[in-house]
């Protein structure tokens, strides 16, 4: 029997499966096993006493001298349901003398005891030369590009791939609607793509690399410079009551 035209498809029905942002949720990952059908990988984010990251919360009350632990925690835990933990190394801004002088940086030391002693097996990153320092350093660990590095077309994706040696990539917000695009990608790179589906930032933000940098700079989200207060606040007054109501 056919299914019914009006009948919906799931993630699963497309070849598609999420990944979820930690948020230092400990029940959380200890409840994903029973949803790995849908859950393919959790991102979180690193040490940031080490290095910042952009697009994740990071609770006050976190105590960075046990986070590596905690981290380490999340890990084995998600690897016993098959799923994999993503680091994010995303921010668009950090001391460019980590790339320089990787081969003496913390965060050197910390990539190789976060691989070797924890099994990290993946992360997500911005910058091409800060990925080929690791890629050299640790082949073994698998690098997806960050949709902070704005790839929006073969070109970016292409650039990419020439460079290093990825996994993947999670391309920019604004081609979550242009399959065209995602398709020559995916057609002529054969990566793995992933997109941000919850994303509340403003399409086309004019901003968007200031926001960006100020996160990574705040080592937080949105709270560092949320482009809604100063630009729909304007636009639009009444609507941006609502919103945050």
């Amino acid at each position: 029997m056919n299914a019914p035209k009006n009948s919906r498809k799931n993630i699963l029905d497309l070849d598609m499966r999420l990944r979820v942002a930690y948020n230092h949720d400990r029940g959380m990952i200890e409840q994903l096993g029973d949803y790995k059908q849908y859950v393919q990988s959790v991102y979180i984010v690193p040490n940031f006493n080490v290095f910042p990251n952009s697009g994740a919360v990071l609770l006050k009350k976190i105590n960075w001298d046990r986070y590596d632990e905690e981290a380490g925690w999340v890990i084995r835990e998600l690897k016993k349901s098959e799923i994999k933990t993503y680091l994010l190394l995303n921010a668009t801004n950090f001391d460019p003398d980590i790339v320089r002088g990787y081969e003496i940086s913390e965060l050197r030391k910390y990539l190789r005891k976060m691989v070797k002693e924890y099994g990290l097996e993946k992360a997500v990153i911005f910058s091409i030369p800060l990925a080929q320092r690791i890629k050299e350093d640790l082949p073994e660990l698998g690098l997806e590009v960050s949709t902070n590095a704005g790839v929006d077309s073969l070109e970016k994706a292409r650039y990419w791939q020439d460079a290093v040696d990825i996994e993947g990539i999670c391309v920019h917000q604004r081609l979550n609607k242009r399959i065209e695009i995602l398709k020559q990608i995916k057609t002529y790179t054969g990566l793995k793509l992933s997109a941000i589906v919850n994303s509340f930032c403003l399409v086309e933000c004019p901003n968007e690399i200031s926001h960006n940098n100020f996160c990574s700079y705040k080592g937080h989200s949105s709270p560092a410079y949320d482009c809604g207060s100063v630009i729909i606040e304007k636009l639009c007054p009444p609507i941006w009551s609502i919103i945050k109501v």
